[in-house]
């Protein structure tokens, strides 16, 4: 590369055509300087550099991918790759396992599996064959459907103690596994039809995630903390709410780990579903505050009660049984309460007091007519 000139130009390549040996890359120019759009004009000298840093990432991406690609096979009888794509930060490995099931443990293992492959430092050899020597050399995993050439088939070999990788690919390539730094899963999807997409990262990429996943697990923790003292009131429940979803906000939209998003979620569940029988319970208790007060305001002419429960908009099981048997046994008793979106009433008249003329389902019926149900 000449440094010598202006400052390179960064090009975003948008489309790599091949035409009589020559790669021809359409892109657009990225404009730094904010100047405006970039210009060339045909004729024009011009110096290529290539972007070190994305490169050695992409090469990383890719040795990984191979690696991954052998140890499922060794983990799976029947499995074979369908697709696969990498970038600088992550790489996606589509694959069948015919039926069977990829569950956590496994995902752990797999993991487990090529991070030692990473750490035994094998070199990556690429050699150049025809289609006879590579059919002739064993253990080459080729992609179903594909077409080699005869001639000028790179092969990359990855080879040590229990570990073997032959795969026929033109892409750039790490020279040692330990290149590649680190590794881990982030995310395994199922695409139907017995297809998973599983979802890797390697490098620097992998000690972000865990630093993410580290904070994940901090900001549960801490949530959990404040769910457990919080005597929780309609305000700081929409606060605690707020919190649990921007947690699981992160948790999906953030490259973390994939043994730990899963028990990340777990946990994020489970707060939530503690928070749910916190603020039950506090409204709970807040009915029945409010229903001793209206009981001390009756005297004793009083002949019947309707009342409606102010502080059950929050609850989604309203407790109007509890509500009712609080009253006094000789009050025909009605208690309205909302939530959810609906209008629920529980009516009760002491057997002394019912007669043909008089009973809870009468009484309910020109409430029903009133609203219309």
């Amino acid at each position: 590369t000449d440094t010598s000139g202006p400052p390179p130009v960064p090009v975003v390549s948008l489309t790599v055509l091949s035409c009589d040996g020559y790669l021809l890359h359409f892109g657009t120019i990225r404009d730094t300087t904010g100047t405006g759009e970039g210009r060339v004009v045909s004729g024009s000298p011009v110096r290529v550099s290539v972007d070190t840093g994305r490169r050695l990432a992409h090469m990383r991406s890719h040795s990984a991918t191979h690696c991954l690609n052998a140890e499922l096979r060794r983990m799976f009888v029947a499995t074979h790759q369908t697709g696969s794509s990498v970038t600088e930060d992550t790489l996606t490995f589509d694959f069948t396992t015919y039926g069977q099931q990829l569950n956590k443990q496994q995902v752990l293992e797999l993991e487990g599996r090529v991070q030692r492959v990473i750490q035994s430092g094998l070199p990556v050899r690429r050699t150049t064959v025809s289609s006879s020597q590579l059919m002739s050399t064993g253990e080459v995993t080729l992609l179903p459907g594909e077409t080699y050439p005869l001639e000028g088939i790179h092969l990359i070999q990855i080879i040590g103690d229990n570990f073997v990788s032959k795969e026929a690919c033109c892409g750039t390539h790490v020279l040692n596994t330990e290149d590649i730094q680190d590794f881990c899963v982030s995310s395994v999807k199922s695409q139907g039809s017995g297809v998973k997409s599983l979802m890797a990262l390697t490098g620097a990429s992998v000690r972000k995630a865990r630093l993410d996943s580290e904070a994940v697990l901090r900001n549960i923790s801490e949530l959990r903390e404040k769910i457990t003292a919080a005597a929780t009131d309609n305000k700081e429940e929409e606060e605690l709410e707020r919190a649990l979803h921007s947690i699981k906000n992160q948790i999906v939209e953030k490259e973390i780990p994939y043994a730990i998003r899963i028990e990340a979620m777990s946990q994020l569940e489970s707060s939530a579903k503690l928070l749910k029988e916190s603020a039950r319970a506090s409204l709970r208790q807040a009915m029945e505050k409010e229903m001793k007060q209206l009981l001390k305001t009756l005297d004793g002419d009083c002949q019947y009660l309707v009342h409606y429960l102010e502080s059950t908009s929050q609850l989604d099981s309203i407790p109007l049984q509890k509500a009712t048997k609080m009253c006094p046994l000789h009050l025909p008793v009605v208690i309205f309460a909302y939530a959810e979106g609906q209008l629920k009433a529980r009516c009760c008249v002491p057997k002394a007091k019912v007669s043909k003329s008089a009973d809870a389902e009468l009484w309910m019926q020109p409430v029903a007519e009133m609203l219309g149900v």
